[in-house]
């Protein structure tokens, strides 16, 4: 899966996989895999950081793992589905704000954006979509609300 409307073509057909990775070597690895799409998550902060929570993510940083698992999948047109995480709060700084973060994760080589939750975002969204950035949500277990859900 390349692309934002082959990801919608799927939609209630067939399973599509995704996977969490932050590197050039799993971007290299990924590339030759049966996975359809790929997250750079916020969880970069944790998971190779070391950091306690998702919150160290910054935009920057979340740019600079994008590029990097962007490289290893291969050239742009070729490319696996990539998505990038918003980073936390990026999506409550106001339009400006969101679209700047946008168009550095699609400037390093993410096809769409996702963002964590939906409560109180459906202005941003919206405001993203119609600047022509994909929006995908991410409903369920939100770790960058640990501190509101109590740890």
């Amino acid at each position: 899966m390349k692309s934002v409307p082959e990801f919608r073509a799927r939609k209630g057909k067939a399973p599509i996989s995704m996977v969490s990775a932050y590197t050039h070597w799993e971007g290299r690895f990924l590339a030759e895999s049966p996975v359809d799409c790929v997250l750079v998550g916020d969880s970069v902060a944790t998971v190779l950081d070391g950091e306690p929570t998702t919150f160290a993510a910054t935009a920057e940083v979340m740019a600079r793992h994008t590029a990097s698992i962007a490289r290893g999948l291969g050239e742009p047109g070729e490319r696996k589905l990539l998505v990038a995480d918003f980073p936390f709060l990026t999506a409550r700084r106001g339009l400006a704000s969101a679209i700047d973060t946008a168009a550095l994760l699609l400037r390093a080589g993410a096809h769409a954006v996702k963002i964590e939750g939906v409560d109180g975002h459906a202005d941003v969204i919206a405001h993203l979509v119609q600047s022509g950035v994909p929006v995908m949500g991410h409903l369920g277990l939100t770790p960058q609300s640990v501190h509101a859900m109590g740890g």
